[in-house]
Protein backbone atom coordinates (compact mmCIF):
# COMPACT_ATOMS: atom_id res chain seq x y z
CA UNK A 1 0.00 0.00 0.00
CA UNK A 2 2.88 2.27 0.46
CA UNK A 3 4.28 2.27 -3.40
CA UNK A 4 0.01 2.57 -4.13
CA UNK A 5 0.38 5.71 -2.14
CA UNK A 6 3.53 7.13 -2.98
CA UNK A 7 2.85 6.68 -6.75
CA UNK A 8 -0.18 8.30 -6.26
CA UNK A 9 1.06 11.47 -4.58
CA UNK A 10 3.71 11.65 -7.38
CA UNK A 11 1.73 11.34 -10.07
CA UNK A 12 -1.41 14.21 -8.50
CA UNK A 13 0.02 16.85 -10.08
CA UNK A 14 1.91 18.02 -13.32
CA UNK A 15 5.30 17.63 -13.00
CA UNK A 16 8.21 19.01 -16.03
CA UNK A 17 10.03 15.68 -14.50
CA UNK A 18 8.48 12.41 -13.74
CA UNK A 19 10.63 9.83 -11.98
CA UNK A 20 9.49 6.22 -12.01
CA UNK A 21 11.09 3.28 -10.32
CA UNK A 22 9.25 -0.13 -11.12
CA UNK A 23 5.98 0.97 -9.58
CA UNK A 24 4.42 -0.71 -12.63
CA UNK A 25 5.07 -4.21 -11.25
CA UNK A 26 4.49 -3.41 -7.60
CA UNK A 27 0.45 -4.74 -7.78
CA UNK A 28 -1.99 -6.69 -9.02
CA UNK A 29 -3.30 -6.33 -12.63
CA UNK A 30 -6.00 -3.79 -11.87
CA UNK A 31 -3.36 -1.81 -10.09
CA UNK A 32 -1.12 -2.20 -13.15
CA UNK A 33 -3.61 -1.05 -15.65
CA UNK A 34 -4.88 2.26 -13.65
CA UNK A 35 -0.68 2.77 -13.34
CA UNK A 36 -0.24 2.49 -16.52
CA UNK A 37 -3.17 5.02 -17.47
CA UNK A 38 -1.99 7.36 -14.67
CA UNK A 39 1.80 7.04 -15.89
CA UNK A 40 0.78 7.84 -19.81
CA UNK A 41 -1.60 11.04 -18.79
CA UNK A 42 1.18 12.18 -16.12
CA UNK A 43 4.19 11.72 -18.85
CA UNK A 44 1.96 13.70 -21.62
CA UNK A 45 2.06 16.90 -19.45
CA UNK A 46 5.88 16.29 -18.23
CA UNK A 47 8.51 17.28 -20.32
CA UNK A 48 10.76 14.02 -19.04
CA UNK A 49 10.01 10.88 -17.84
CA UNK A 50 12.73 8.51 -16.23
CA UNK A 51 11.62 5.47 -16.10
CA UNK A 52 13.81 2.73 -14.14
CA UNK A 53 12.52 -0.68 -14.92
CA UNK A 54 13.51 -4.22 -15.75
CA UNK A 55 10.97 -4.69 -17.78
CA UNK A 56 11.03 -4.30 -21.63
CA UNK A 57 6.99 -3.82 -22.02
CA UNK A 58 6.67 -1.15 -19.66
CA UNK A 59 10.21 0.42 -21.86
CA UNK A 60 9.04 0.44 -24.51
CA UNK A 61 5.47 1.33 -24.19
CA UNK A 62 7.00 4.75 -22.39
CA UNK A 63 10.52 5.41 -23.63
CA UNK A 64 11.78 6.83 -27.03
CA UNK A 65 15.53 6.25 -25.62
CA UNK A 66 17.27 4.08 -23.17
CA UNK A 67 19.90 3.92 -21.21
CA UNK A 68 21.79 0.70 -19.54
CA UNK A 69 23.65 1.20 -16.09
CA UNK A 70 25.94 -1.16 -14.63
CA UNK A 71 27.71 -0.54 -10.96
CA UNK A 72 26.41 2.91 -11.55
CA UNK A 73 28.29 3.09 -14.68
CA UNK A 74 26.57 3.98 -18.44
CA UNK A 75 27.13 1.27 -20.38
CA UNK A 76 24.76 0.95 -23.38
CA UNK A 77 22.90 4.60 -24.50
CA UNK A 78 20.27 4.44 -27.66
CA UNK A 79 17.20 2.98 -29.56
CA UNK A 80 15.41 0.90 -26.95
CA UNK A 81 15.48 -2.10 -28.86
CA UNK A 82 19.31 -1.75 -29.36
CA UNK A 83 20.19 -1.11 -25.17
CA UNK A 84 17.53 -3.93 -24.72
CA UNK A 85 19.79 -6.70 -26.59
CA UNK A 86 22.81 -5.22 -24.82
CA UNK A 87 21.06 -5.53 -21.58
CA UNK A 88 19.79 -8.91 -22.06
CA UNK A 89 23.59 -10.10 -23.26
CA UNK A 90 24.88 -8.63 -20.03
CA UNK A 91 22.07 -10.28 -17.92
CA UNK A 92 23.29 -13.92 -19.03
CA UNK A 93 26.80 -13.70 -18.57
Amino acid sequence: MNVRLAFAMATAYPRDILVIDEVIGAGDMFFMEKAVERIRAASDMAQILVLASHGYGAIESFCNRCICMERGQIVADGAVSDVWAEYQARSAT
